[in-house]
Parts: C-alpha cells; structure tokens; sequence
C-alpha cells in the first residue's frame, strides 16, 4: 500500500471505531447475560473481531507488515534463531527477552505475521485479565462497558492487528500485576511487572512510582520487582552484554505528537533534549507524589477489602494520568503509546460525563491518522524542517499542525479527566465509600 492508501484505511478505521465508540458508550453489550456468559461471549467476539482483521488485511488483501515488524522485530528475532545475542551481537533498543519472545513465534511459523499473531494472542489474555477483575471491585456495569469500548476501539485494532506493536505486552503486565495485587499476592504482583521490563523495554519504568506510592507492603513489591530484574538482566550482564544500549539507541530520537515537537516547530529551532527528559520525569514524579498524598488519605485505617478498592482506583486512573502527562511531554511520543494504558482510559472516561465519551471518540480518529500523516504524506520531517514548510504555506503542514493540536487536546482531556477522577477520591473518604466498586458516572 502507498502511503496515501495507508492513511486513507487508516482514517476510515478511525472513522468507524469513533462511531462505534460513541454507540458503545451509549448502548449495552448482550445487557441480560449472566456475568461468566458474557465474558466468554466478549473474549469471543474479540479473538474474532481481531482474527477477521488480520485475515482480510494479509491473508486476502495481501498487505505486508509494516512499521516496527520488518524494521525490528522481525530482523532481531531472525537473529536469535542464527544463534546471536541481543546487545553482544546486535544493536537493539529493547528488553533481553524480546526478540527471544518473538523468536517463539517464528518458530512455529518463520513469517513477520506470527510476530503480529504473538501480538494478538497478548491482547487477547489482556482483556481475559480485566475480564476477571472481581465485581466487589469494579462494577459490572462498568466493567462491561470498558471492555466494550476497548472491543470498538480503533488504536486497539491498528497498533496491535495491524501493526503488531509489543506496548500491549506491557500492558498486559501492568494488568497481571493489579490483579494478583487485588488477590493480596503482593510479591507476585512485583514479579509480574518487572517482567514488562524485562520483555519489552524499560518504558515500563514509568509505572513503577504508581505501585510503591499504592501498595500497602511497597518494600515486598520493590524487592521482587528488583530481584526479578536483576535475575533477567544479570544473566546477560554476565556475559558481558551492556544492558544499558536501549537508552544510547534511542536517548536523543524526537518525533511528532508531543508539545516538544509543536514549540519547537514553532521556533524553528529545536530544544535541548535533556530540557524535556526533566519535564516529562518532573511529571511523572508530580503524578506519583498526588497519588501518594490520595493514597495516604484513602488507605489510612480501613479493612483491607477496601484497601483494595481504593488501590484499584488509584492505580487504574493514575495510569491514565501517568501515560498522559508522559504522551505530552515526552520528546520521543507515539501514539502507540496510548495501548499501554487504553483500558484504564476506557474506565476513565466512562467514569465521566457523557460529552467526554464523544471527546474521546474525536480523539481516537485524530490519533489513528495523526502519525500516518506525519510520516506517510510529509516524511517524518523534524520540527525545524515543518518549521520552514509552514513559512513557504506549504497545505499538507498545516493540515499536520492541526492534527498535532487537536492531538495534544485529547491527552490533555484525559489527563484532566484521570487527576478529576483522583481528586475525588477524597470526597469518597469522607462519604466512607472508598471500598464501593469503581462505578459509571454522568
């Protein structure tokens, strides 16, 4: 497909999962089935949605993979089955046991596709996992609701059907972590997450402040989530591998989608790098620094079943908050990045007025297209060089501000809906309801 064909699919995709969205937020999914029903149902629907998909696309249509899969994934894992090893035999800017992940894959079946199937069959077990979440907890009607949205949802079907990106991997982990925290299995819940970063990059990092301000035993879930680094990375540190490489690869990379990239398109000059590594860092430690000072004034001298509640709360909207203040900040923002927290964001924006669900499904057609057009009709230019495009009035630049401004409002929106939600957490205390079930709003 050529790039014009690529953003055409892109935005009629995004056109259909902003419809959806919308009628999903509105109307119920099979509303009379019994709770264990309606889950094998939704897990079916989606295994099928998502299986359509990818048949049509490269099974009939013939399309091939594009983006990280040939440029990355596929290559490295090619690597690893000739015997090579990450860091010591190749570059590569991601976790140790990713490429032997999708080295699985190819294994069963040496084409870039089983890489995007391996993607699909992670999305899958994420939604079971949410699925499972218990009712004391979450409401089922919003429960529902959530994994709904997330069934409609035109990044989900894009990022990981059509381009098998690994960030779902981290958060199906992020998902694994919370629930065996809500099973009162804090060690396991330190292991499950570490593994995010030992299987797909250390972005994951980013979520870590959110568990130790959140878990009660914070010492229990850092030692194992530190032990279990260490036990993965340790083995190649051993053998001589600089584990470190991923941060050299990628320290000083910019792209589109980020304020870094509009001021300094409208400077026409671009920033220090480090001047943005301290903004987003300044962020995601502003985020963590509320959450503790909510979870302080939530978990002080309650039972432990609404000790879990509160937490639930917590982590669910302070990941969305996280991964908002991080979209917009960091100099290095793809949406893509979004399916790191897009079940979270699906209950939050449910948890809000009826207006933001609308917002939310502008906001997804904006960030299915947004990246496309950036890189597919302009060719990934820098900010200096749409800088020097939008003096000479050239039509595809501004058509690209537009998008980058609209884009920038929807992580904003979601970023003011998660802290709204966190802030009202201390109206739940004083109402004594914090160990309620997380339930849909306006």
């Amino acid at each position: 497909m050529t790039g014009t064909q690529t953003l055409a699919a892109r935005g009629a995709l995004g056109v259909i999962g902003a419809t959806a969205t919308v009628l999903a937020g509105r109307y119920r999914l099979l509303p009379s089935a019994q709770r264990v029903s309606w889950n094998r149902i939704f897990l079916l629907l989606f295994g099928l949605s998502r299986l359509l998909v990818f048949g049509l696309l490269f099974g009939v249509l013939h399309v091939d993979p594009r983006g990280d899969i040939p440029a990355y994934y596929f290559p490295e894992a090619t690597r690893i089955l000739a015997g090579q090893r990450p860091y010591l035999d190749f570059v590569t800017s991601y976790a140790p046991l990713h490429a032997y992940l999708d080295a699985a894959a190819l294994r069963l079946h040496n084409a870039p596709h089983s890489i995007i199937l391996l993607a699909i069959a992670f999305e899958l077990a994420l939604m079971a996992v949410w699925s499972a979440i218990p009712e004391r907890y979450l409401g089922e009607d919003l429960r529902r609701q959530a994994l709904t949205l997330y069934l409609v949802n035109p990044l989900s079907v894009l990022f990981v059907t059509v381009d098998g990106q690994d960030n779902v991997l981290i958060a199906l982990f992020f998902a694994l972590a919370v629930y065996v925290l809500l099973k009162q299995k804090t060690a396991l819940s330190g292991v499950a997450f570490a593994l995010s970063v030992c299987a797909v990059k250390f972005l994951a990092l980013l979520y870590v402040p959110l568990f130790i301000v959140v878990v009660r035993r914070w010492w229990l879930w850092a030692l194992t989530f530190v032990a279990t680094m260490t036990a993965v990375y340790g083995v190649f540190i051993a053998v001589g591998a600089n584990v470190l490489i991923p941060l050299g690869v990628e320290g000083d990379y910019r792209g589109a989608g980020c304020i870094p990239f509009v001021i300094e398109t409208f400077l026409g000059r671009l920033l220090r790098s480090a001047i943005w590594d301290a903004l987003t860092a300044l962020a995601v430690i502003a985020v963590a620094g509320a959450l503790f000072v909510f979870a302080q004034r939530a978990l002080r001298g309650v039972d432990a079943e609404r000790t879990r509640s509160a937490q639930l709360f917590l982590l669910v909207h302070g990941a969305t908050a996280v991964t908002m203040a991080v979209l917009l900040l960091s100099k290095k923002s793809w949406s893509t990045y979004v399916l790191l927290a897009l079940y979270p964001i699906c209950l939050t924006v449910l948890q809000s007025k009826r207006i933001y669900t609308w917002g939310f499904a502008v906001f997804l057609f904006v960030a299915a297209v947004e990246h496309s057009f950036w890189s597919s009709i302009l060719g990934q230019p820098t900010a200096v060089e749409l800088h020097a495009l939008l003096l000479k009035g050239n039509r595809n630049a501004l058509e690209l501000m537009v998008l980058e401004i609209l884009l920038l409002a929807g992580y904003a929106m979601l970023l003011g809906l998660s802290l709204r939600r966190l802030t009202e957490l201390g109206q739940r205390v004083a109402r004594h309801t914090v160990g309620q079930p997380i339930e849909v709003r306006g």
